[in-house]
C-alpha cells in the first residue's frame, strides 16, 4: 500500500523538460514537428553569439560570485567604491577576483589582475576579455 501511494506521488509530480537557453526553439527542433513548414520560418533565429556577455548578465554572475563570500552587502553595493572601501582586504580582494575568473572561464593577466581598485573595473574586464 506504501509504495503505492508513492508511485501515485511520483506519477503527480511535474515532469522537468529541457528547454533552449534563450527561449527560441533551434531549427532543427522545429523541422522535427510534423506542421514544419521551412520557408514560413525566419532564417535568422539562433544569431545570438555565445562569446558575448550582456552587461546585466555579468553583473548577475558577479552577485552571485559575491554572495557565496558574505563579505559584501549587495543592497548597498557601490561597484565604483574601493574593495578597501567596501570593507575587504587584499587576500578577500584575491578570492573574489579569482573566483570570478572560475565564474566566468577567464583569467586575468598579472598586470591586469594587480590594477583593479573596484567591481565596476573588474566588470568591464570580463565584458571586455570574453568577448575577445
Amino acid at each position: 500500500k506504501m509504495l503505492s501511494r508513492l508511485s501515485l506521488r511520483m506519477l503527480a509530480r511535474p515532469q522537468l523538460t529541457f528547454l533552449p537557453r534563450r527561449g527560441v526553439l533551434h531549427l532543427e527542433d522545429r523541422a522535427k514537428d510534423p506542421g514544419y513548414k521551412r520557408d514560413e520560418l525566419p532564417q535568422n533565429l539562433n544569431t545570438y553569439d555565445e562569446n558575448i556577455l550582456e552587461e546585466t548578465e555579468v553583473i548577475t554572475r558577479m552577485k552571485y560570485v559575491l554572495n557565496q563570500f558574505k563579505l559584501v552587502d549587495l543592497k548597498t553595493l557601490d561597484w565604483d567604491k574601493n574593495f578597501e572601501d567596501v570593507g575587504l582586504d587584499s587576500l578577500d580582494q584575491t578570492a573574489i577576483i579569482t573566483s570570478f575568473e572560475k565564474e566566468f572561464h577567464c583569467i586575468f593577466e598579472d598586470t591586469v589582475f594587480d590594477t583593479f581598485d573596484n567591481f565596476n573595473q573588474v566588470k568591464k574586464q570580463i565584458i571586455q576579455g570574453v568577448g575577445s
